[in-house]
């Protein structure tokens, strides 16, 4: 039950971020997408565990060929050891959330084509093993290269691949991201 609550709240701030950043009025003015909306799937490796989850990103400076922001984390409920090849998972489950400051750098103008991106922040991993359930903060960090192609003025297509540490574990990951 009161995980059920904390995942319904947690989903409710990431709804309500999402709708204030579509509402915001800095986006008037603007010649690039601010908004990245985003999926992303991965493997956690030091528990063999398989992980989907959405994030969001958003924008706040551009500099040349520089960008930083702020982004938003959610992994979906998964099995971990889900990914084993030769046992099955241990019972526990585990998500995670996590908020973080990211950096950007473009080799070309204007946001497109190949970069390298950077995050460091904090978040909130809860694991449940049989009865016993815990959750602890953690140091989030990600590094990683990507592609991203405009689809117009103001809409974009990202894809990215990184490494990510979010609680004890490195976490390999892909991700596709649309901007608007």
């Amino acid at each position: 039950m009161k995980t059920k609550i904390f995942r319904t709240r947690n989903t409710i701030v990431f709804l309500i971020f999402i709708l204030l950043s579509l509402c915001s009025q800095s986006q008037e003015n603007r010649s690039s997408p601010k908004n990245f909306a985003e999926a992303f799937a991965g493997v956690e490796w030091n528990t063999l565990s398989g992980l989907t989850g959405l994030s969001y990103e958003r924008l706040l400076l551009e500099k040349g060929y520089w960008t930083a922001g702020a982004k938003f984390n959610h992994s979906f409920q998964y099995s971990v050891g889900n990914a084993s090849l030769l046992s099955d998972s241990d019972g526990g489950t585990a998500f995670f959330n996590s908020v973080t400051g990211t950096v950007h750098k473009f080799f070309k103008q204007n946001q497109k084509g190949v970069f390298l991106s950077g995050a460091l922040g904090a978040g909130l991993k809860h694991q449940k093993y049989y009865a016993s359930e815990w959750s602890m903060f953690y140091v989030a960090s990600e590094f990683g290269f990507g592609l991203q192609f405009p689809l117009g003025k103001k809409l974009a297509l990202r894809w990215t691949n990184s490494l990510q540490f979010e609680g004890q574990g490195g976490i390999t990951a892909t991700k596709l991201s649309i901007a608007f």
